[in-house]
Parts: structure tokens; C-alpha cells; sequence
């Protein structure tokens, strides 16, 4: 159906292009991040392994193990760390279990075959139309399992644009909340929560010198030098093959228990983070995330970056 959609909005409209990107992380990171229960286990994923050579009750009892001690760690954190710690528990697993992250990397690549039928399907009704992929922020920004499963010139490869979102203001409470608290809860356990941002820090390349500390994540967003290495990063990563349209966020609002609540940004931070984008090398910019939450001040402040902005 999504080859059928494609081609009937190409067909249908004047468009000029398309962009695609699903937001959503595979059953790897569920597990070991949030302690969500194991999925993907379908008939179609099953089939697709299978064909792979890849045991499906093997994978199945690995993720059943590591649903089982993100459960244990939840409940009873002391217990699991005065054995062998929670990590080394993930890590026997995986070793008992090797079929879980070959599975894994049989839904990122799935994933990454739907991208690009949307771009071949798009290119064949309309050559000229420009056909991108949007990298939401878990995948641009946390998922180390995506990042490692799926590069940037392998995106490069389908696709005529890649943008990634770089919300650097919102950054923080997700950071905070979505990350760090639930990562410490379950596979990062063994650390305490300063420890597991500096462990964030380490990991994606940014200098926790010039960072927030855990508690300022609650109310205060990433520099602009997060959205200058991840542009570059991706600039480094397309290698020529593809643009780069970075997604810079202002006045994204922070999701809270029953909704969401606003958390306006600065305009000067607004018009740094732009112009941090441009100067690392990207092709373009989009004003981020809906129009209706921006403010015109922040508005503004992105459309003069934009204009003030020189290439070397």
C-alpha cells in the first residue's frame, strides 16, 4: 500500500517532492531502553529471518531474557547489581543469543527497504522531483543501534536529501526524561544518572564541559555546538551523495503526563543554532517543528540567520 500511495500522490498532485521517515526505534532499543515487552515477531518477520537463516526461537528466548532482566532490574535495581551488574547481564545474553541482534538488523534493514521503494517509486513517476529522508530525533541523536546499523551514506545511497532533526532546545528535557531516566532504569542501571549523561556525552561525540548537567536538562536545551557536530556528522556521512537539510526545533513543546506544555526557545540561541548548521556544511535549513507552535520573535530570528549566512 505504501508503493500504491506514493505513486498516486505523485500522479495526483504537482509536487515538487517527498519526504519520508518513520519515527520509531526497533524492538532492541524498546527492551533495553524503556523495558518494553519484545516485538516484531510477526509472520512476516518470522518469514524474513527465517529466510535469513536466522533461529527465530533463539532470537525469541534472547529478547524473552532481556525483557525478563530490564523487569528484574525495574523492580529490584540492588539485587541485579550486587551479582554480575545489569550490563554484563545484557551483554551474556547477547552472547547466549546472538540470533537478537541479527534479528535487530533484519528490521533496520527492512526499514531502510521502505525508504528506498518510496524514493524509486517517487523518482519513477517524477524524475525531476526531489526525494528525501527524515531522521527523527531519536534516531539523530540517541539510538546507538540505529547509528551503528545505519550510516548516513548508506541513506545517501536512496535518496536525494537527508534531513536530520537536530531540536537542540528540546534536546534537554528529552534528554532528561527519554534517555537518561529510562536508560538508568533499565540498561545503564549500574550508573548513576550524572553518569549515564556523561556516558551520552562520550558516546555521540558532544563536550560535557559545554553541556548542561543533568539537573539544568529540566529547563535548559543543548548548545548550539550539538546541532554543528551532528550537521557535520551527517555532512561527513553523505559524502557528497545526498544534501543535508538540517531540522533546526524552536519552541517544540516538552510532553508532559495528559499533554504537552510550552517551552519557548530564545531568539538568539534560535538564530546560533541555525547559523551553527549552515557553518558545518549544510545544504539548507527547515524551520522546525510545526508553524503553529512558533513564535514570531523565533521566526524571525531563523529567517535573518539564514539571510545573514555567507559560505566560505
Amino acid at each position: 500500500w505504501i508503493r500504491v500511495t506514493v505513486e498516486q500522490m505523485m500522479k495526483t498532485y504537482p509536487l515538487d517532492g517527498l519526504q519520508y521517515g518513520a519515527e520509531r526505534v526497533g524492538p532492541l532499543s524498546d527492551v533495553l531502553f524503556r523495558g518494553a515487552e519484545p516485538s516484531c515477531f510477526c509472520r512476516h518477520c518470522i518469514r524474513r529471518n527465517e529466510a535469513a537463516g536466522i533461529d527465530t526461537d533463539s532470537a525469541r528466548e534472547g529478547y524473552r531474557q532481556l525483557h525478563r532482566l530490564m523487569q528484574a532490574t525495574e523492580t529490584n535495581p540492588s539485587e541485579i547489581k550486587s551479582a554480575d551488574g545489569v550490563f554484563a547481564g545484557v551483554l551474556r545474553i547477547l552472547m547466549r543469543h546472538p540470533e537478537v541482534l541479527a534479528w535487530y538488523r533484519q528490521w533496520f534493514d527492512a526499514d531502510q527497504e521502505i525508504q528506498t521503494m518510496v524514493y524509486r517509486t517517487a523518482k519513477a513517476v517524477s524524475p525531476a522531483a526531489d526525494v528525501g529522508q527524515h531522521v527523527d530525533h531519536q534516531r539523530s541523536t540517541w539510538d546507538v543501534f540505529y547509528r551503528a546499523a545505519v550510516d548516513y551514506r548508506t541513506m545517501a545511497a536512496e535518496n536525494d536529501f537527508i534531513k536530520p532533526i537536530l531540536y537542540h532546545d528540546i534536546l534537554g528535557p528529552r534528554l532528561r526524561e527519554w534517555v537518561i531516566d529510562r536508560m538508568q532504569q533499565h540498561v545503564l542501571a549500574d550508573m548513576s544518572r550524572d553518569l549515564a549523561l556523561e556516558l551520552f556525552y562520550a558516546l555521540f561525540g558532544h563536550d560535557s564541559k559545554s553541556q548542561p548537567g543533568y539537573e539544568a536538562l529540566a529547563t535548559k536545551g543543548l548548545t548550539p555546538e550539538y546541532v554543528a557536530r551532528e550537521t557535520e556528522r551527517c555532512v561527513r556521512g553523505v559524502d557528497g551523495l545526498a544534501r543535508v537539510y538540517a531540522g533546526i526545533g524552536f519552541d517544540v513543546p516538552a510532553y508532559v503526563p495528559g499533554g504537552m506544555e510550552r517551552f519557548p526557545s530564545q531568539p538568539e540561541t534560535t538564530r546560533s543554532a541555525t547559523l551553527a548548521a549552515l557553518h558545518a556544511g549544510a545544504d539548507g535549513v527547515v524551520a522546525s517543528r510545526e508553524y503553529e507552535e512558533m513564535s514570531v520573535p523565533n521566526l524571525r530570528a531563523f529567517g535573518d540567520a539564514v539571510r545573514s549566512f555567507k559560505p566560505a
